[in-house]
């Protein structure tokens, strides 16, 4: 592999890298604030990848999430 090429990929995951953590980020903050109304925030995930980084990042603790838009709701 080429040194532009190496340079090209590890800059692409760092953006992605960034771009996940900006996106968890904006999570946080809006679970915050809905919180702070009384609120509740409720996730739907049925991406196994995605739903490993929330576990990695021990998210899975914070917010409440589901398989499907019908377990999320709550009748």
């Amino acid at each position: 592999m080429e040194k532009a090429s190496v340079e090209d990929s590890v800059d692409k995951q760092v953006k992605q890298a960034t771009g996940l953590f900006t996106g968890l980020g904006v999570l946080i903050g809006a679970l915050k604030r809905v919180r702070s109304h009384d609120g509740d925030l409720q996730l739907v995930c049925n991406e196994p990848r995605i739903a490993r980084v929330f576990e990695i990042t021990g998210l899975d603790q914070i917010f409440e999430i589901h398989e499907t838009l019908d377990a999320a709701v709550v009748p």
